[in-house]
């Protein structure tokens, strides 16, 4: 009745056992919304780190963080902090009623590994309404190119949730903010 696909929920979102959620932004009259038409919203959990070793923790948060900022230039996609009273990795933890305290539609969490000089960066969107998989990848790297893996990361993110870019937001997403020499 309001014009939305199975996957879309501009309006109204299905809360699982407990009935139906009004999520479209509401205006008073002569107000105008804010939010842009088909926003999204996802929260990037913290990505893990699988060493053993201490010192590695670094990996994951510099993952996590550039993929914050990254996925934060995509107007039509809301990114939410993430609570830092969980622990990455928490044992028992329902990430899924996590996503609906937070009132996202989708999660992106991951791991990061470093062997020698490579690095295996793996990442994962869960939809909060059913628990399915929208995108499973890895990417393996020598560890210089980690900066190209964290670009590839976003706009694999981008790609699954935003399959019809502006020119602009693209353009914001390849963007490279600083360059080493």
């Amino acid at each position: 009745a309001l014009g939305e696909d199975p996957r879309d929920h501009r309006y109204i979102v299905t809360v699982p056992r407990q009935g139906y959620r009004f999520v479209a932004p509401v205006t008073g009259p002569g107000e105008e919304s804010t939010e842009p038409p088909g926003q999204r919203a996802i929260a990037i959990l913290p990505f893990r780190s699988l060493n053993a070793e201490a010192g590695y923790e670094y990996l994951a948060l510099g993952v996590t963080e550039a993929l914050t900022v990254s996925l934060s230039c995509i107007r039509r996609l809301k990114v939410r902090a993430f609570g830092t009273g969980i622990q990455p990795g928490e044992v028992g933890r329902d990430w899924l009623s996590t996503g609906r305290e937070l009132s996202v539609d989708y999660l992106l969490q991951g791991t990061v590994q470093r062997w020698r000089d490579r690095i295996r960066v793996t990442a994962q969107i869960l939809d909060v309404r059913d628990g399915s998989l929208l995108l499973a990848e890895k990417w393996d790297e020598r560890m210089s190119s980690i900066f190209a893996v964290q670009d590839a990361i976003s706009q694999q993110v981008v790609r699954a949730l935003m399959p019809k870019l502006t020119g602009q937001e693209r353009k914001q997403l390849t963007r490279r903010r600083t360059e080493i020499t």
